[in-house]
């Protein structure tokens, strides 16, 4: 699954960014979307990593994760299943497991930073940082920022 907002207790919103009443973008919703997350015992979303997608809250919960964190869930009556994991291009989440808050379990592409920094060494040493970094730059923007 996927969405255009996750917050930090893996809740997903596929339904309008801003206020419901009068949203900014108006989504397709869930297209079964809830259903899966509310009945299944395990459920991944899938999603580029990017600072849109990833807000402190979601507008609008089309799909319930971990709610408001804890047991909050349960308490709403939804007595199994949630979030398991998050997978971005950059990272693999889970939740804790008291707070249900989303936590890095484990980060990819290191390979491509660590070639990254060394190219930018390499430039350093040899006086062609400046002219690369402009380069660089906006090609890196939209993969680390969104």
């Amino acid at each position: 699954m996927g969405g255009a907002q996750i917050d930090r207790f893996g809740n997903v919103n596929t339904t309008v960014v801003g206020p419901y009443e009068k949203p900014r973008l108006r989504l397709p919703g869930s297209g079964g979307a809830n259903d899966i997350i509310s009945l299944c015992r395990h459920t991944v979303l899938v999603t580029p990593h990017e600072r849109r997608r990833f807000v402190p809250k979601v507008d609008f919960v089309t799909s319930p994760g971990w709610l408001d964190g804890g047991d909050s869930r349960a308490r709403s009556g939804l007595i199994f299943g949630g979030v398991s994991r998050v997978v971005t291009d950059l990272g693999l989440f889970g939740f804790e497991a008291g707070t249900k808050a989303m936590q890095i379990a484990s980060l990819h592409n290191l390979a491509f930073y660590v070639a990254l920094l060394t190219e930018a060494r390499t430039r350093i040493l040899d006086g062609t940082f400046t002219e690369w970094k402009v380069m660089m730059l906006p090609r890196l923007k939209n993969r680390i920022t969104g």
